[in-house]
């Protein structure tokens, strides 16, 4: 196996690979920390399997004799639709105090 073109990212890599034994089931452990939402593709973009690997670093699976891999981190829904309710929550809050402020000036 080798590697070549490798180019890392914040939460993404993306490599070369040249697979000489093209034996099947083979795989390539990335230097990403695996957490929930890694994915994998080849370079026609194509999903590949991710899993935890040693060290808990994401493993790839591939097959083929060579090609190109791409790893990248994509958030999941629900984490978006939290992050919402978040800026929603602050919104809200900064207004009540906006309006707490001036109903206190009116009243003097």
């Amino acid at each position: 196996m080798k590697i070549t073109n490798l180019e890392r990212g914040t939460l993404s890599v993306r490599c070369s690979y040249e697979n000489r034994e093209n034996a099947q089931g083979a795989w390539i452990e990335m230097p990403l920390l695996y957490f929930p939402g890694y994915r994998g593709e080849d370079g026609n973009g194509n999903p590949l399997p991710v899993e935890r690997g040693n060290n808990n670093q994401v493993r790839v699976h591939f097959s083929g004799p060579s090609g190109e891999i791409h790893v990248f981190f994509r958030e999941r829904r629900l984490w978006r639709a939290a992050e919402l309710v978040s800026l929603l929550t602050a919104a809200w809050f900064i207004w009540e105090i906006c309006r707490h402020r001036s109903e206190l000036s009116e009243e003097r």
